[in-house]
């Protein structure tokens, strides 16, 4: 399994998301830090302070003078009361902020002195027993804002704070301090928030990748089919200016192929037109030669050169001609090929069969496969079509008995004018071209041949074509 993916689009994709992911986690971590800093500064220190100072200053006081002094340090975003017991539980977990607070806490007001801290929307807070005045049970409704109002106290907008202290005559001071709610944040809130932004840019960033990429998938595609078909239209020059010019270049690359095919056809044609006559001459005038052994040798002659003519300006030529691609019917196709060599008195086996058509040239491959099996029959003595076929591609298997071919051979004899016998004779036939004529076949249809020898004797030559 590729941990990194293959296509340019996915690893963009995959590229451009792990920066923006870095970078908004990295904004995240800023954020906080940027927040913390903030209420340290703001909310911390200032509270801090302002509370130990209210407490030396009470405890300075007779413990019977303080309740009276309590209102010179209340105002409308500030409720101090003394209380005989703690309201707030022991282990209350405010957050890292209340954790925060308590440190600053500790530090002014020592580090032995029992405190408590609650952080919480004032909706939620618990019945205020401050002077004697209690809230409303209903929360969110009129009777709550009139009460809140009456006392001068905002009703929702911001954040309480409540903080019970021990003072030295064993009762508790407890401040509830009002803040706004903007220093208190949810971080889960500002990550929701980075998220949403980072979804956005990232389905941006899709869209433009995938706009950017696909004139160059376009052009992946035209040149893969482009030895199939020399004649498909040409590429759409829009885009960016470097596709463009991609795509021109291309247009001109297959204009100019196109022009070296019809320019070798007609030369081909030329040249098969210029040697036919001659050799027409040859052979008549071998006709008028009295001694019949010479007269036949003479014609053989002959024969043998139109053979070898037509068979060289057969590869010369495209491998497939001007035969369009239509959808195949494999299995008809090799047994009608099967049916042709059982005519002659040569038996060729077929095992396997297609399970959908395959896009190609018949003629063309029947040519293939034909050229495959006479090897396989003059050098191996037996034949058999194997047909494989797979989702991803086709495979034309002709497999034989025979001895084979050294293994140094197997790439050589792909080659044109390559033989597996020595001779040039006509009893053992064969120009050297057959293999080679297999080849460009199979090429055209985008596929390949290779040769490998079978365990225990045989040759395999396998023709795969993709689908």
């Amino acid at each position: 399994m590729r941990a990194w993916p293959r296509s340019l689009q996915a690893r963009l994709a995959l590229t451009l998301f792990s920066v923006l992911l870095l970078a908004q986690l990295a904004a995240t971590a800023i954020q906080l830090a940027d927040r913390a800093e903030v209420f340290y500064r703001a909310v911390g220190v200032p509270l801090a302070q302002s509370l130990a100072g209210t407490v030396t200053r009470l405890e300075a006081l007779p413990p019977e003078h303080r309740q009276a002094r309590l209102p010179r340090f209340t105002g409308p975003l500030l409720r101090l009361a003394l209380l005989p017991e703690p309201t707030l539980d022991a282990t209350n977990d405010a957050g890292w902020r209340g954790t925060l607070l308590v440190r600053l806490l500790r530090r002014e007001v020592g580090a032995r002195r029992p405190l408590r801290v609650a952080l919480a929307d004032t909706p939620d807070l618990a019945p205020m027993t401050m002077h004697g005045s209690r809230l409303p049970h209903d929360r969110r409704g009129p009777g709550f804002r009139r009460h809140m109002a009456a006392m001068g106290l905002p009703p929702e907008q911001g954040v309480w704070i409540k903080i019970e202290m021990e003072l030295d005559d064993g009762r508790w001071l407890a401040v509830e301090r009002h803040l706004p709610r903007e220093l208190f944040v949810s971080p889960l809130r500002l990550m929701l928030s980075l998220a949403v932004l980072l979804v956005a840019v990232l389905g941006v960033t899709l869209l433009a990748v995938r706009w950017l990429t696909r004139p160059l998938d376009r052009l992946a595609r035209a040149a893969d089919t482009l030895g199939r078909d020399l004649d498909q239209p040409p590429l759409d020059d829009s885009g960016p200016d470097e596709m463009r010019r991609a795509a021109r270049a291309f247009n001109t690359m297959q204009a100019r192929l196109q022009r070296l095919v019809n320019d070798r056809a007609r030369l081909l044609a030329a040249i098969s037109h210029d040697l036919k006559t001659p050799l027409t001459r040859l052979r008549l005038r071998g006709e008028l030669v009295d001694d019949p052994e010479l007269r036949a040798r003479f014609a053989a002659d002959v024969d043998e050169m139109i053979r070898l003519v037509e068979t060289t300006l057969d590869f010369v030529r495209d491998a497939a001609g001007d035969e369009p691609v239509a959808d195949l019917d494999i299995d008809a196709l090799v047994c009608s090929l099967q049916a042709d060599y059982e005519d002659t008195g040569r038996h060729v086996d077929v095992t396997g069969h297609a399970e959908t058509p395959y896009p190609g040239r018949a003629r063309a491959l029947r040519r293939a496969l034909a050229n495959l099996v006479d090897n396989a029959l003059a050098y191996g003595g037996s034949a058999t079509v194997a047909i494989d076929d797979r989702p991803e591609r086709i495979e034309l298997c002709v497999v034989d008995r025979g001895p084979g071919l050294p293994e140094e051979a197997l790439e050589r004899m792909l080659e044109p004018f390559q033989r597996g016998e020595a001779s040039r004779s006509r009893e053992t036939g064969g120009s050297g071209l057959g293999l080679a004529i297999v080849r460009d076949i199979a090429r055209v249809h985008g596929g390949e041949l290779t040769l490998a020898n079978r365990r225990g004797g045989g040759l395999r030559a396998r023709i795969s074509l993709p689908r």
